[in-house]
């Protein structure tokens, strides 16, 4: 639509920092970088290695800088040939060392199938999983959050917070049973003192 419009002779204002829309429809092109006007050049003139660097501020090379990895720590998770009913039609092995980050996938291979495996949301119907070298059997969230196991859910605002509660609600739920244990204490104690 955006084309046919431009091929009429109807002048069209695109806001974006898609590069790929940039190169595909931009005649001239005009680059703002903080509320400021950096430039404005003909699209011929401006290919990527050039476009990025007045964008962002500073030369590409900057922006990439190679560190050396830390050397990879003893292993904490172990998941061999784990099987989730009707999630993961091939079976898992996957290995995370001490200082491992993150791992990641396409969309649709099974990334957050192997997340939800783990942490026993969809437990395993064959397989081992050793955390830490003791084999573990994820059956709940509750029990993998008491052996140290934490997961951040793909959707934050779906699956990881009740949207109409308040921050220190959620903030507070993976710790709730905690807390309690400390207020029934405390009530137990102050009973007590009360007694005597």
């Amino acid at each position: 639509m955006v084309r046919a419009l431009r091929d009429r002779g109807t002048s069209i204002l695109l806001i974006t920092q898609r590069l790929e829309e940039i190169e595909q429809m931009s005649d001239d092109i005009t680059v703002l970088r903080d509320g400021r006007h950096v430039a404005t050049q003909p699209a011929a003139t401006l290919d990527r290695a050039a476009l990025v660097p007045l964008m962002v501020g500073r030369p590409l090379e900057t922006l990439f800088t190679r560190r050396a990895a830390p050397p990879p720590g003893d292993e904490v998770l172990n998941g061999r040939e784990a099987r989730a009913a009707r999630q993961l039609r091939r079976r898992l092995l996957l290995r995370a060392r001490r200082r491992d980050r993150r791992y990641g996938g396409l969309v649709g291979a099974g990334r957050t199938e192997i997340a939800e495996t783990l942490f026993g949301i969809t437990p395993p119907t064959a397989g081992h999983i050793w955390l830490r070298g003791a084999e573990v059997h994820p059956k709940s969230p509750r029990q993998m959050l008491g052996l140290g196991l934490a997961y951040l859910p793909e959707d934050r605002d779906r699956e990881g917070l009740i949207m109409a509660e308040s921050v220190v609600h959620n903030i507070t739920l993976p710790i709730l049973q905690r807390l309690l244990r400390g207020i029934r204490s405390s009530s137990a104690t102050s009973r007590r003192t009360r007694r005597t």
